[in-house]
């Protein structure tokens, strides 16, 4: 069998503490679903193992685009925009309120696409930033990257 390597990527563990998930492993770190966390913190690793991952897994579960409004691309939500007032202007309403409508409906997909924003999914009253705040109290706790990989997407 022909196998070709698609994508690959490299996370630095230098100043930061590494997770890692594999959704349905048909063997170790094979699967078809990936995810690959890196946060750095002050905090002793035995307390964090359990918070990163449950992280991991919320990456996995919720897929989101970046770990904040900054890491999203501009031309996403542009393109998200548009295509946000462009529904809303069929609609019929004045300017003024597709313009707020749409304004909410986009900070909804940024609500629902970056991952500190996004609604914890063990207590979905809370958003993961408030978790990790929680978490963190006054120690350092910050979400460096993270990588979501699974088969076939992107083709």
């Amino acid at each position: 069998e022909k196998i070709t390597l698609r994508r690959m990527a490299y996370i630095d563990n230098d100043k930061s503490i590494n997770f890692s998930y594999t959704h349905s492993a048909l063997k170790k770190n094979i699967g078809k679903l990936g995810v690959l966390l890196s946060v750095e913190t002050t905090k002793p690793k035995n307390e964090i193992m359990n918070l990163g991952k449950q992280l991991v897994m919320q990456i996995a579960a919720s897929a989101p685009l970046a770990i904040d409004e900054a890491g999203l691309d501009k031309n996403l939500l542009k393109k998200e925009k548009e295509i946000i007032t462009e529904e809303l202007k069929n609609t019929g309403k004045d300017t003024k309120i597709v313009e707020k409508i749409a304004l909410g409906k986009l900070n909804k997909f940024i609500g629902e696409n970056t991952l500190l924003n996004q609604e914890w999914i063990m207590e979905p009253k809370k958003k993961v930033k408030e978790v990790i705040s929680e978490f963190a109290g006054k120690d350092k706790f910050i979400v460096k990257d993270f990588l979501r990989f699974k088969v076939g997407e992107g083709l």
